[in-house]
């Protein structure tokens, strides 16, 4: 590098034709172009993104950074080692948890990280999984007590440093460098590795691993080294921590860099410098944030904490692929996003206010606010994205609803009247209380309608005094938020609150002949808080639908419902034309043109009082957007370039993993078609998208599954997808402006119960079953005729059984008849006798003639021949009665058990004397002597013990 550099300083005429013409000629080309494009309002700056610590859940500082091939992020932070895909962050702590020092993405994509004793690698040793890995050995290395805090790569050859030592990684194996002094961070400045001694000057480390002192470098000795960047073939720019920039030359060696922004870096001690692809500087510094000037130094942005940085203490910086700003602060991480096609005032303390106006008038930009109206020149090299730069104008303390250029004036509407805007004083013209809209006379163009709190004022312009107040419009008195002239010459007026309302003027405009209000019989759904949308000349209303006035009908139409396509009810439709268009689909802000969506956005409009100003002239055509903190800036002439950008943040799988219930899991190819085994049923999709600008706003569907599209949540990262049912699926994913998307297709094959081996052995077993039916219902069938038949012969024995059991009964019954009957007969017979026998002794004399007679009647009521005819049919009705007693009451006599036969018949005391030829007294003792024998308790009734025995 040193040779060259003498070799090309040999000649001192092209030397001086480049450093004192070729540079001011660049000078001048490069500053007309910053003008155009970076400088059209010099208060303005790149959007900022912010991660803090919580974000990405690891402690404040934030040493070095870097992007892998795939698009990620690469933060070197003092937990360990930071990986952001755009959707999540997520956190690799090394092995002893030291801090991580430095980060450096290899040209083979390997991640190397550094710190205290430690070189290691971001390895996936499984798919989906990741750990840090010591690719060295400490003792062997000399890395003992070292600590890794740089890194910067040559061809194939990557040199990690310490203060003390270099290491070179070849990708297989390390070597350690010793340099001749202890050193500061090498540089690659065109290829070549510049590093600081210590105390001490330049230092060149060359192929063949020597050191070369660079001449005239001495000067840097009581300076310490920040960075050494490119600046001309025969410059580079070296910037100090305390004594600001300096540029370098081995034929002139050091002299100031005479750049108006170097006064402000000695000050903020820089710390950090890169040179960006479009040929930019960035500077961090430690107390002052970052400053990015063009090529030749002019301040472009100065981004600090007042301007939209977590931190003003820059640690790191890094470019992506994208061309934006990557910072690592003292408390957290940055992207400054250089690549937006908006550029942005943000009023983070809030003494502008809530922005709802603006106008641009001779080079003065004008805003707006609820503080008031302030101005600010739209070139202005002194003043950079600072509060100091818009001023208030006098007298315009308080809300503002509506500024309008118009013949050469500035007209304010305001919540205390109308004022007339020149320069940074205000006059106001009229006391009328809150001025919220304006509308030009169309038959008259020296005439101005202004909408009020209390109905509708005229304006009048002449050429001496210029815009006056003319009156109040009589004949109409409502309240008027917006009013608009259709092309009809009729005025158009919506209430705040409710309320849309035609109106015809006369033609000195300061009377409302006649006015007509408009509501669901016209075809409104709801005439409450209304809004006009700008949308060429036609009468566009916003309610619950977009409604399009029909003049012939005299009645609103629903768009949605005529046309659909973008007037979607979802959207909101802000300001537009068929060519070029805005609106706002639920919190994000988009651009599109024709019918197509060209970019997202980050613009937060102020709700209800959206407003976007469109200057046409300037610069190509301009669209500033009043936001709630500020506003900011859209050119026209940046829609070709937007049109023409790649599609380069596609939405990858980063890991795709299948688990069982019991959280069992394996890492899936991220290809797709994987088949997977039924109780591998839960599935989770982490995803990355490398598009840092804004959040992700991603959506996804599983086919066959869900019908509708549904939002994953911001900064989740993570599709989860449980108990899901055997069959194919496809997961689609894409981006919620569907310029990006990607699908997975995957396969639940059914259990093992469901397989095609388990299906016919199904079918088997159901023939089987079938045949074993077959066989068991023959059984049946046969056991059934077979009980059938013995059922049969059972109901003919017990139909037998019936019958002779009825027969039976029929001869029992007839037996006992025949036994009652009989002892009756025996009974009367007797009584008849006993009677016959006491009349004979009552007539007869006492002769021995007579008592034969008596004898003979006696042996007739004793004789035993019917008590064995009675016994005999008794036994045959009662069988086994007289057994039964005699075993249970075996000192019963003859003459007890007829008395007993006599009982079982239920006959009487009365009854059963003639049968036993003895008196009813006697039968009575018989009884008793009976009862006693058997031992009858006295509550127990003889006759019924006899009937029941």
């Amino acid at each position: 590098m040193t040779d060259e550099i003498m070799k090309q300083c040999k000649t001192f005429w092209p030397c001086i034709f480049q450093t004192y013409i070729c540079v001011p000629l660049v000078w001048l080309v490069s500053t007309g172009w910053i003008i155009g494009q970076e400088s059209l309002f010099s208060f303005l700056s790149p959007p900022v993104r912010n991660f803090t610590p919580e974000n990405y859940q690891a402690q404040y500082q934030n040493w070095n950074i870097a992007q892998s091939d795939q698009g990620w992020i690469y933060v070197a932070n003092n937990s360990g080692l930071l990986e952001f895909d755009g959707m999540k962050w997520q956190l690799y702590p090394l092995p002893q948890r030291q801090p991580a020092r430095t980060v450096h993405i290899g040209p083979d994509g390997r991640v190397l990280v550094g710190g205290f004793e430690f070189i290691g690698e971001l390895e996936s040793p499984d798919i989906g999984q990741k750990a840090l890995v010591n690719i060295v050995n400490e003792e062997a290395s000399g890395l003992t007590k070292e600590e890794i805090w740089h890194a910067v790569q040559r061809e194939k050859v990557t040199y990690l440093q310490s203060f003390s030592m270099i290491y070179e990684w070849s990708g297989s194996s390390i070597q350690s460098i010793l340099p001749p002094t202890n050193l500061m961070f090498i540089q690659d400045v065109n290829g070549s590795l510049i590093f600081q001694a210590i105390d001490g000057g330049l230092y060149e480390l060359t192929r063949d691993k020597s050191f070369v002192a660079l001449p005239r470098s001495e000067g840097l000795s009581d300076k310490t080294v920040a960075f050494i960047l490119p600046w001309t073939d025969l410059q580079w720019l070296i910037g100090t921590n305390s004594h600001g920039a300096f540029l370098y030359s081995a034929k002139d060696g050091l002299s100031n860099w005479d750049s108006p922004v170097n006064r402000a870096l000695k000050s903020s001690q820089l710390n950090k410098g890169l040179r960006l692809s479009t040929g930019y500087y960035t500077f961090g510094t430690i107390s002052d944030g970052v400053y990015v000037t063009d090529s030749l130094g002019g301040l472009l942005y100065h981004l600090n904490k007042d301007s939209g940085l977590q931190n003003n203490t820059v640690l790191s910086m890094m470019e992506d692929s994208d061309q934006n700003l990557w910072v690592g602060l003292d408390k957290g991480v940055d992207m400054i996003a250089l690549s937006s096609p908006l550029r942005y005032f943000s009023d983070l303390s809030g003494q502008i206010g809530t922005v709802y106006t603006a106008a641009i008038h001779k080079d003065v930009l004008y805003i707006g606010s609820n503080q008031g109206v302030f101005y600010a020149p739209i070139q202005s090299a002194n003043l950079r994205h600072t509060i100091n730069a818009f001023k208030l104008v006098e007298g315009t303390q308080g809300q503002v609803w509506r500024l309008l250029k118009i013949k050469g004036e500035l007209l304010c509407g305001h919540n205390n009247g109308t004022y007339k805007i020149e320069g940074h004083k205000s006059q106001r013209i009229s006391d009328i209380k809150g001025g919220w809209d304006f509308s030009e006379v169309q038959w008259d163009d020296n005439k101005l309608i202004q909408s009020v709190y209390s109905g509708l004022v005229r304006y009048d312009f002449t050429p001496d005094k210029g815009w006056q107040l003319g009156g109040r419009i009589n004949g109409f008195s409502e309240a008027v938020k917006q009013v608009k002239l259709d092309s009809n010459r009729q005025f158009w007026a919506i209430h705040p609150q409710r309320g849309l309302f035609k109106l015809k003027l006369n033609k000195a405009c300061d009377q409302v002949l006649e006015w007509k209000t408009y509501g669901e019989d016209q075809g409104l759904n709801s005439d409450y808080q209304l809004a006009f949308i700008h949308w060429n000349d036609d009468i566009i209303v916003k309610s619950d639908c977009y409604y399009r006035y029909d003049e012939k009908r005299d009645r609103f139409m629903c768009i949605s419902k005529e046309e659909g396509g973008k007037w979607d009810n979802s959207s909101s439709w802000i300001f537009g034309s068929d060519s070029l268009w805005f609106y706002r689909d639920n919190i994000d802000f988009w651009l599109g043109q024709g019918d197509q969506m060209i970019r997202q956005f980050d613009v937060r409009l102020v709700p209800k009082y959206e407003n976007i100003i469109e200057e046409p002239t300037l610069n190509g055509g301009v669209f500033l957007f009043c936001q709630v903190n500020g506003f900011s800036v859209f050119r026209r002439s940046m829609l070709n370039s937007l049109k023409k950008q790649d599609h380069t943040h596609p939405i990858t799988f980063k890991s795709v993993r299948a688990y069982s219930r019991d959280g069992h899991g394996i890492y899936l190819n991220l290809n797709g078609y994987p088949e997977l085994k039924s109780n591998m049923n839960n599935l989770n999709f982490e995803l990355a998208q490398a598009l840092f600008t804004r959040p992700p706003n991603i959506e996804y569907r599983l086919e066959n599954l869900h019908e509708d599209w549904l939002p994953l949540p911001v900064s989740s990262g993570t599709i989860s997808l449980q108990n899901l049912k055997s069959g194919e699926y496809t997961l689609h994913v894409r981006s919620s402006d569907q310029l990006y998307a990607l699908s997975y297709a995957f396969t639940i094959l059914n259990p093992w119960y469901l397989s095609k081996w388990a299906v016919v052995l199904y079918a088997l077993l159901f023939i089987l079953m079938i045949y074993m039916l077959y066989r068991y219902l023959d059984y049946r069938i046969r056991k059934e005729r077979e009980a059938f038949e013995k059922r049969r012969k059972e109901e003919a024995r017990l139909l037998k059984e019936r019958e002779s059991r009825r027969q039976l009964e029929r001869e029992i019954e007839l037996k006992s008849r025949e036994l009652a009957h009989s002892a009756m007969t025996i009974v009367r017979k007797n009584e008849v006798l006993y009677e016959l026998k006491n009349n004979l002794k009552s007539l007869l004399k006492k002769d021995d003639k007579s008592k034969d007679i008596i004898r003979m009647l006696d042996e007739h009521l004793e004789s035993e021949q019917d008590w064995e005819s009675f016994v005999e049919v008794f036994n045959n009705v009662h069988d086994d009665f007289f057994k039964k007693l005699q075993v249970r009451f075996g000192k019963l006599t003859p003459g007890d058990l007829k008395l007993a036969a006599y009982l079982r018949l239920n006959l009487s005391t009365k009854e059963i004397a003639p049968l036993l030829n003895i008196s009813v007294r006697g039968v009575e003792n018989k009884r008793y002597r009976l009862r006693k024998k058997m031992n009858l308790p006295d509550d127990v009734n003889l006759t019924e013990f006899m009937i029941n025995f």
